[in-house]
Order: C-alpha cells, then structure tokens, then sequence
C-alpha cells in the first residue's frame, strides 16, 4: 500500500470500524456511508442515494413518487449577481434554479419518511443527502432513517445510481466489495 493508500484508509475508516460499516452497507439498499472530505471544507459524513432520469418529466415522475412537486420559477426570477455582496436576509431570498431546467427550483430540504433529507438535481440525476443527526458523524439511528427512507425509494428502484457519487470516500459495493454481501473476504 503506498502512502497516499494508507492516509487514504486511515481518514476513510477513522469514525467508524470496518465491521460497523460493512454491517451498515449491508442494511442499506440504496443508501452509500459517504464520509466527509474533511480538513477546510467543513463537511460531515453522509448517507447518500441517487435516482437518474432521462428528461424533465422523469424527474417531475421521480418526484412525484418521493411525495413532491417541484416548484416552478418565473424567468425573470431575481439571481444574486457574482462579486455582490448581500446581507444574509437578502441571500436568503434569492431561490435556486436546477441549472439544466432553470424554470424549475432545486428540490433541497424536504421531508421523506419523517425524516429531513436533501435533495438536488445535478445533470441527470436526483441526489438525496442525508445528513447525520451528530454534528459531522452518522449514527445508527440515522442508518435506521435511511432504511425508512428507502421503503419510499423503493419503487422507484429501477432509477437507483449506484454507486451515488464517484468519490472514493463513497462506500460502494463497486469500490469497496468486501464490505457487501457475498464478499469471500472480510477486509482487504
């Protein structure tokens, strides 16, 4: 293992053990443990989940069966300019475009299964982002909202990305075998 390799391992597997997480893949259909880049970038670990869509009324469809509509915008929807500064109330009125459908608003926080989640349309997928509820940290009660989570997904699992994101710090079955079923090894 070279160095790089070995920083690698120790950042991915320093919150948690090889066999929580393997337990935690293994409980989970479309949710992948994510963790966090870490240092300046002030993130915390993720559980997240992909759905992928071909045009706009997929999406609308998608939507539609996780128990939302998204919101139309207008065209002349007011946009911060970039390099202005705005106070925080007037930053906070500005609504966010889907960049590919700049008349529909990006999905973000929304409710599935009782549980707060995110949600955002980046190219042609719908990426759902569950945040721990630790700061920074999932927990197993948050595996235990994923699994709620998923039973709304369930139908719709013919969308399902998987792995979600191409970030080696995403804990896949395509990246990280031995922490799935069927693994003939525990831990490389």
């Amino acid at each position: 293992m070279t160095p790089e390799e070995e920083k690698h391992e120790r950042w991915m597997f320093r919150s948690h053990s090889r066999a929580e997480l393997r337990e935690w893949g293994n409980a989970l259909r479309f949710f992948r443990f994510c963790r966090a880049i870490g240092g300046h970038a002030n993130d915390g670990d993720t559980l997240e989940a992909a759905l992928a869509f071909r045009d706009l009324d997929e999406l609308h469809a998608l939507c539609r069966g996780l128990g939302f509509a998204l919101t139309p915008l207008p065209p002349d929807e007011p946009q911060p300019v970039r390099g202005q500064p705005y106070a925080h109330a007037d930053w906070s009125k500005f609504r966010t475009p889907i960049s590919e459908f700049p008349l529909w608003e990006q999905p973000g926080a929304r409710v599935i299964a009782g549980t707060q989640i995110f949600l955002s349309v980046h190219g042609s997928q719908l990426n759902l982002t569950l945040l721990g509820t630790e700061p920074y940290e999932i927990t197993e009660a948050d595996v235990e909202n994923a699994k709620a989570i998923e039973v709304a997904l369930a139908p719709l699992a013919h969308a399902i990305v998987d792995p979600p994101t191409t970030s080696d710090l995403c804990l896949s079955p395509q990246r990280y075998p031995a922490f799935f079923a069927g693994a003939t090894t525990l831990f490389p």
